[in-house]
Order: structure tokens, then C-alpha cells, then sequence
């Protein structure tokens, strides 16, 4: 069902590019289901999601860019290129979602966050500011300013989630667990796709063409 989800969202993307006449529109996807003491993970793109237990920081997302093949053919000079994203043509395209899950433990950490963090902050800068015993708003805080300070090239978007006590996994009594996850991502992508359309109409509303 999420493929489907994801598939739905990636169309509205493109069809708000087709409807306002330009290829540039486009998004990342990163997203975290908590349901009880478990976690569904799906992303699109380079938004990364971590895990933090222990002091230890684990990657749960994926990747999609083509690093690799740039690492195979020694090709240097420009960042990786995005091989999957809201906003691709469908009918040339299939979009791929990268989908996991896993058991929550209290004092767990979930972070989402743009590469416009990872980028500019170590991994090790970031678990030493989600382990400061701050509470969980001013690690954000913290984490977009050294980002700036570090030199913010890109847009910095951070959410942070802590596991603050032990919810047992309650069965869902809907014949679809994810039923709830669907009508919660349609709905972001209604404003995702709203979001596209005002900023494509301010950038490029005043064009003659």
C-alpha cells in the first residue's frame, strides 16, 4: 500500500509541473509511522531518517542517488545526482520507495532531516547535540544553527522524535494497519502539491511566456 501511496503523490507533484508548464518542481519524501512500540520507515530521495539508541547513530533510510556509479567511474566535480523523488514523470518512471520498520525502545531518538543538515554536520557533531540532554526542541535549534554556522547551503528541515515510555503494539482492528498512514500521507500530499503550485506561480507568475 505504500508503493501505491507513493505512486499517488508522485503523480500529483507532476501534475502540478505539467499544469504550470514547468519541469523544476520536485521533493523528497521521509517518513516515520509509529504505531505502539513499532516503526515504519519510508523515504524518497536523500532526506535522511536515523535511529539513535545507545549513543549509537543507524542510517534507517535509503539513499537515492547515484554515488555509487559516480564512485565506480571515478567521476568527481559535482554532488550526486537524485535518482528517485516526488515529481518524476510517471509514464518514463517508476518510483521506488525505500520502506522498512522496526521495534521502538524507550529513550530511542528518530530524527528526519534534509541533507541540508547532513551535509553540513558530521555525524558525530550530531550525536553529541541529541545526546547533550537538551530537551528535544532546542536540539533542533541547535542542530539548524550549526548547520548554518557550518555554512547552509541548502534548506535545513528537522524533526526529532523521542521514545519517552514503553507503548505496547496494539493489533489494529481496521482490515488495513496502514489505512490511518494513507489518509494522513494523502493529505500531505494535497499540501505538498499546493505548496509546488504557490511557489512555481510566485517564481515564474509573472512571466510573459
Amino acid at each position: 500500500q505504500l508503493q501505491a501511496l507513493v505512486e499517488q503523490m508522485n503523480q500529483r507533484v507532476w501534475d502540478a509541473q505539467v499544469a504550470l508548464g514547468t519541469n523544476r518542481a520536485g521533493s523528497t519524501l521521509a517518513l516515520v509511522y509509529l504505531q505502539g512500540d513499532q516503526a515504519i520507515f519510508c523515504n524518497v530521495g536523500d532526506s535522511r531518517i536515523f535511529a539513535l539508541r545507545e549513543g549509537r547513530l543507524l542510517q534507517v533510510s535509503q539513499d537515492h542517488t547515484d554515488e555509487a556509479y559516480m564512485k565506480a567511474h571515478n567521476i568527481t566535480g559535482r554532488r550526486p545526482r537524485l535518482t528517485q523523488y516526488l515529481g518524476m514523470d510517471p509514464g518514463q518512471v517508476r518510483i521506488e520507495p525505500f520502506v522498512d520498520k522496526g521495534t521502538l525502545h524507550v529513550a530511542d531518538q528518530i530524527l528526519i532531516c534534509s541533507d541540508g543538515l547532513t551535509d553540513m554536520v558530521s555525524q558525530e557533531r550530531i550525536v553529541e547535540i541529541l545526546t547533550s540532554g537538551e530537551t528535544a526542541d532546542s536540539c533542533v535549534q541547535t542542530l539548524i544553527r550549526v548547520a548554518e554556522e557550518n555554512g547552509g547551503k541548502d534548506n535545513i528541515t528537522v524533526i526529532l522524535c523521542r521514545i519517552l515510555e514503553r507503548v505496547e503494539h496494539e493489533r489494529n482492528t481496521s482490515e488495513n494497519t496502514l489505512e490511518g498512514l494513507a489518509d494522513q500521507c494523502l493529505s500531505w500530499g494535497r499540501k505538498l502539491w499546493n505548496r509546488v503550485r504557490d511557489t512555481a506561480q510566485d517564481h515564474w507568475g509573472g512571466r510573459g511566456d
